[in-house]
């Protein structure tokens, strides 16, 4: 039996009719099978992403607890330099190393630092500052009484820095003080030299982020210098890490009122003298009519004490102060408290043959 296959459109040339179905073939392949050879299925929305699950928050840590005050002390006296009869311990770094001056029965002083046991003579004069890297600065006064000298000692060797009193020095070797006449603040470095203090009549100490710490020059309020003062007439004596002051304030004329700045009272008829990391105050109260008097030598008209020291034995009582434990007798033989680094305190207290030493105490837990 024949078929008989009839083209669709006999009225096109067999060449262009051959194409063309051949064209429609392939469209329908591709169709059929797709690009990749295998037979194409239908599209199908993409699976949503799997959610992400947030971990539950961290809790802040707790920062442990501050070490409590020490509970006892170790005392070590430290003795005047040979010669001499008398001393003073002014200031203490987070070494241990202690500095200060010793005295004749005449008023001679030299400068000192008391270091593992060692007593070391810097030159005359007194030293009042020490930072961490053992940059030591204080002054001398001349045979006449009418020339200061402003002094940087380390390593044995001795910078002279100008005509002024120097009272603290930072670890960058910021320097600060005031002028002879107690009115006006200064700052030095070894790249500026000396500069004002802007805001201040007297700088009494610095900390490390350069915070300094005295009184202004408008009202004499105690203040962080180039800030809005704390209000009340007194100094700025000390200052910590975190910017934390003390010092006192004479809102009464013939008293001082140890205070943590800007509003907390820490002891009638006394003065602060020293606060550290954690916060600690040293200073002294005084009986006997001394308060301003000793006040005023603090007030950027700062002289050697060793004479003062002796009037104000068994009326100048010493103490340590915290938020925790509230204000702590310091043990005799103290009667200053000058300074503290750590649980290290350094001022004066009767040695056992009655003269007056520097002395340091280290706290123990």
């Amino acid at each position: 039996m024949k078929i008989l296959v009839t083209a669709p459109n006999l009225s096109l040339p067999r060449k262009e009719f051959q194409m063309k179905f051949a064209l429609a073939l392939v469209m329908a392949m591709l169709v059929t099978v797709g690009c990749g050879g295998s037979p194409q299925t239908s599209l199908q929305p993409a699976a949503p992403p799997a959610p992400v699950v947030t971990p539950p928050p961290v809790p802040p840590s707790t920062p442990p607890p501050p070490p409590a005050m020490p509970t006892s002390w170790t005392v070590t006296d430290l003795a005047p330099l040979a010669g001499f009869n008398a001393s003073q311990a002014n200031a203490v770094n987070s070494a241990g190393v202690v500095v200060g001056y010793s005295e004749t029965p005449a008023g001679v002083t030299e400068a000192t630092l008391w270091a593992n046991g060692a007593v070391i003579d810097l030159g005359p004069g007194i030293a009042t500052a020490v930072n961490d890297s053992n940059h030591v600065v204080g002054y001398s006064v001349d045979a006449t009484g009418s020339v200061v000298t402003a002094h940087l000692w380390f390593n044995g060797t001795t910078i002279d820095i100008g005509s002024w009193l120097p009272e603290g020095i930072n670890h960058a070797g910021l320097v600060v003080g005031g002028d002879i006449s107690g009115f006006s603040a200064l700052e030095w470095t070894a790249e500026a030299g000396l500069m004002p203090v802007p805001g201040c009549s007297a700088a009494l100490a610095v900390n490390d982020s350069g915070q300094i710490a005295g009184i202004d020059n408008v009202s004499l309020d105690a203040t962080i210098c180039g800030s809005a003062s704390y209000g009340v007439p007194g100094a700025a004596t000390a200052i910590n890490t975190s910017g934390q002051a003390v010092g006192y304030s004479t809102v009464v004329i013939d008293d001082s009122v140890a205070m943590l700045f800007p509003g907390i009272a820490l002891a009638q008829s006394g003065l602060a003298t020293g606060i550290n990391d954690l916060g600690w105050v040293v200073g002294e109260t005084i009986t006997g009519g001394q308060g301003n008097v000793k006040a005023r030598l603090r007030g950027g008209n700062q002289r050697h004490l060793v004479m003062e020291l002796a009037h104000l034995a068994g009326v100048s009582r010493p103490f340590i102060w915290s938020q925790a434990s509230g204000l702590t007798a310091l043990p005799d033989p103290l009667i200053t408290a000058e300074g503290i680094s750590g649980s290290r305190i350094v001022g004066a207290g009767l040695a056992t043959d009655g003269t007056i030493h520097g002395m340091l105490l280290e706290g123990q837990p």
